[in-house]
């Protein structure tokens, strides 16, 4: 981990295997589990998995020990990429455990793949409103199943267009088939992997380091098992450092602009990017210009449905909540705050809009520098990102995965410790269904983040110059 991939590999490789063994059974010993989590199934094993997905993680950092420094032979490669790829696609043939975002996946790629917009009703609106095309009511008919079972059906979709076209392409391959949707997942996975492979090899970093990517167990099962689209990110995310690195700063821009079609928080890191370019007044008009008009032309559509009370984007900013830490505290103490003079209603949006400056202003400090080196960049993006998730009034599991191409090159140890960490917020289903949801919330989720703050913080203090 950060600091300690030392070691040569032929000391290492029996440890590296036996971990490897470890970590393919405790996994599939999870796998095993989803029949068991079908929606209809009577009291899922919940305990049984947040314990194996713990001990998983826990084979996964004792692997990531010491990782050498020397170069893969064909042996130690094959296993890395064939058990990566084992672990993946043990996960593919159970229903989701405990989670059902999928459903809207499927749904709104089937409204796309119909060549309509599915920013502009809601799923609950797809039978009953009179405005509504057909066409709509058409898919309702072929899949009540998944309709029925859509979270917050009242909601237009929140997903920007490169998700939708994703979902479509899932729809086209094999309609309404949570199978489709996970080899468009496994194709943005490998095509992440080959990008690191690139900026390991740019950044002359041991190829072992692809293990903290290939082999991560919250990934596997959050992508694999329960569908999350967060690969889709990876490859935009990897392909704008990959330009930024060789010097192609305009065209790293216009990368990360695509990157917003997936997800919104990408456009953090544009300062990152073109930094070098401030001394270059017209390369950084073209960037900005390329980035914006990437963005707008992607974007337009999600917006220009109207932010209003049945947009889920509008629903998620202002009100979603769950799994968090240090703004649970902030929005705890405002509201205690304000509610001395009677305005305790105004902390939650108070502390959001806080959050959010305090965010961006996270953003601009660590853009701020001249990069030291090309190593800087990466390291830079991995903190601003760690920043955003550890803040977030929102840190469910999949959104770590964030974390993990950067973390591959740059492997900060209690960044790490969240793979093993975050299976406890599985309880919080097992308190949930006991009327005990609260004492998860206050109190179990400091066990997953007291230790990551902690060794953040140490680690700082060890070696500034590092973070600097």
């Amino acid at each position: 981990m950060a600091g300690s991939l030392g070691g040569s590999f032929g000391g290492y490789w029996r440890l590296w295997w036996w971990c490897g063994l470890a970590l393919a059974l405790t996994l599939l010993a999870a796998a095993a589990l989803a029949p068991r989590f079908a929606a209809d199934a009577p009291a899922p094993p919940i305990l049984a998995l947040a314990a194996l997905l713990m001990l998983a993680g826990g084979f996964y950092l004792w692997a990531l020990r010491g990782l050498p420094q020397g170069g893969l032979g064909a042996g130690p490669l094959a296993w890395l990429l064939l058990l990566g790829l084992g672990l993946r696609l043990a996960m593919f043939a159970g229903p989701p455990m405990l989670e059902n975002d999928h459903y809207r996946f499927l749904w709104d790629g089937a409204v796309t793949a119909q060549g309509l917009n599915p920013y502009r009703y809601p799923p609950g609106q797809a039978q009953q409103d009179p405005a509504a095309p057909p066409e709509l009511g058409a898919l309702a008919r072929q899949a009540p199943r998944v309709l029925e079972r859509i979270n917050y059906p009242h909601l237009r979709s929140l997903y920007p267009p490169v998700c939708q076209a994703a979902f479509a392409l899932a729809h086209w391959l094999n309609p309404w088939s949570l199978l489709a949707w996970r080899l468009v997942l496994l194709a943005a996975d490998a095509l992440s992997l080959l990008l690191l492979w690139r900026l390991l090899r740019r950044l002359g970093l041991p190829l072992a380091g692809l293990a903290v990517y290939w082999w991560n167990p919250l990934l596997v099962k959050e992508v694999y098992n329960s569908g999350h689209l967060e690969v889709l990110i990876f490859p935009f995310l990897l392909g704008a450092l990959l330009l930024a690195l060789t010097g192609r700063r305009v065209w790293a821009a216009g990368v990360l602009g695509l990157a917003l079609g997936v997800k919104l928080w990408p456009g953090l890191l544009l300062p990152l990017l073109l930094r070098p370019l401030l001394a270059r007044p017209a390369r950084l008009a073209a960037a900005l210009v390329l980035f914006g008009g990437v963005s707008a032309a992607l974007l337009w559509t999600l917006l220009a449905a109207g932010l209003d009370e049945e947009s889920g984007l509008v629903a998620y900013a202002g009100r979603w909540q769950m799994n968090d830490s240090a703004f649970m505290l902030l929005s705890a103490g405002l509201g205690w705050l304000l509610g001395l003079a009677g305005a305790a209603g105004w902390g939650p949006a108070l502390a959001r809009g806080l959050t959010a400056a305090a965010v961006l202003a996270w953003a601009l400090w660590l853009a701020w520098r001249d990069e030291a080196g090309p190593a800087d960049l990466p390291r830079r993006a991995l903190l601003l990102v760690a920043g955003l998730f550890l803040l977030s009034p929102t840190q469910f599991p999949w959104y770590y995965l964030w974390l993990l191409p950067l973390l591959a090159l740059w492997p900060l140890a209690p960044l790490l410790w969240l793979t093993a960490l975050l299976p406890l917020y599985y309880l919080r289903f097992w308190l949930a269904a006991r009327g005990q949801a609260a004492f998860y919330d206050h109190w179990l989720v400091w066990i997953i983040y007291l230790p990551v703050w902690a060794g953040l913080v140490w680690q700082w203090r060890r070696g500034r110059r590092a973070w600097s």
